[in-house]
């Protein structure tokens, strides 16, 4: 008895530790959706415009529509060009702290005939830190609530030629490292 007790005041102070208090770290993810609604015209082939969504990447690409004057399906570039950021993000997490490079990574990539433009905004794992690359006339807000308000923190630039001609990455497009950060 005597050996028990005297073990047992050598670890008392350690008694408070246990595998279930061990707090692990937090770990950063996005909780989104899509919804597209593709003008009727376009509905039987789910309209031109893609998305790619993950825990910790948003990316939206909407596919130049002028490409259909042409005989080419603009759904084919958008969608495979959120195919491969789904692809590259998967098999290698640098991308979540660079997403222009995920940009230039995926157009690069990209064999479709078509253009898009594209913005992605990735969150870190740990950091409490979005980072964002846009590229064209699509574009975001960061909103913040401020009592039953939602106040406007930062709103993207839009990237234009001129009127109805946004920057574009795909076949002639722009170069994806145009994109603003």
């Amino acid at each position: 008895m005597m050996k028990v007790n005297a073990l047992k005041s050598v670890f008392a102070p350690y008694r408070q530790f246990s595998t279930t208090q061990v707090s692990k770290p937090k770990v950063n993810q996005l909780n989104a959706g899509v919804w597209f609604q593709p003008h009727f015209q376009k509905v039987k082939k789910g309209g031109e415009d893609a998305a790619s969504l993950s825990k910790n990447v948003i990316a939206v690409a909407d596919g130049v529509g002028g490409w259909a004057d042409q005989g080419v399906d603009p759904a084919l570039f958008s969608k495979k060009l959120c195919k491969n950021i789904d692809s590259l993000v998967y098999t290698n997490e640098k991308y979540i702290t660079d997403p222009k490079a995920l940009l230039i990574e995926a157009v690069s990539q990209n064999m479709e005939m078509g253009s898009s433009t594209c913005v992605i905004a990735t969150l870190d794992h740990y950091k409490p830190l979005l980072r964002t690359c846009n590229l064209g006339d699509s574009g975001y807000m960061l909103l913040r609530k401020s009592g039953l308000d939602l106040v406007q923190v930062f709103r993207s630039v839009e990237q234009t030629h001129g009127f109805n001609f946004p920057y574009q990455v795909g076949t002639g497009g722009d170069d994806p490292a145009k994109g603003d950060e």
